[in-house]
This record gives C-alpha cells, structure tokens and sequence, in this order.
C-alpha cells in the first residue's frame, strides 16, 4: 500500500504509514485515539504526582530547615543521664 500522504511503500496489511505515521484504516485512526486519550489521561496522573511530590520535598527542606536552628536543636536534644534500657 502507497501512503497518500507521503508516498512511502508500505507493507498491505499495515494499519499506519511506517514513515509519516498517516492512518490508513478507520480501525487503526479509533485505536490510536483511544491510545492518545489514555496517554493524556496517563500524562496527567503522572503531573499531579509530580507536584505532589514536589510540595513533599519542599515540606520536608522547610522541615529539615527548622531542625538546624539551635533552640529547636535544644528542646529536642535527649538527656544523656537517662536511661531508656
């Protein structure tokens, strides 16, 4: 099969053009639809996962920030003279 679009000799039973991508079936052009959706939908999970893992880290540095300064460093320091055995 000849693509329309760019001319490339494609083998009969392909569905999409193995050089330009061109669609050949009504099939093919609702299966890479369905695909796309599910990527974009995909694509979109992993973006708010991102953020979200993004406000952890920033939590976290704002967190590990607190800790280096001496009068917290103090209040949470435990007494060596105790015990815990």
């Amino acid at each position: 099969m000849t693509c329309p679009r760019c001319g490339e000799l494609n083998p009969r039973e392909a569905e999409s053009c193995t050089r330009c991508g061109a669609i050949f079936k009504p099939e093919a052009a609702l299966k890479a639809q369905d695909e796309y959706i599910e990527l974009r939908k995909a694509i979109e999970e992993l973006r708010r996962d991102i953020m979200e893992l993004r406000r952890i880290v920033e939590n976290r540095s704002r967190y590990e920030a607190c800790l280096d300064e001496p009068e917290v460093q103090q209040s949470i320091k435990i007494p060596r003279e105790r015990s815990w055995l």
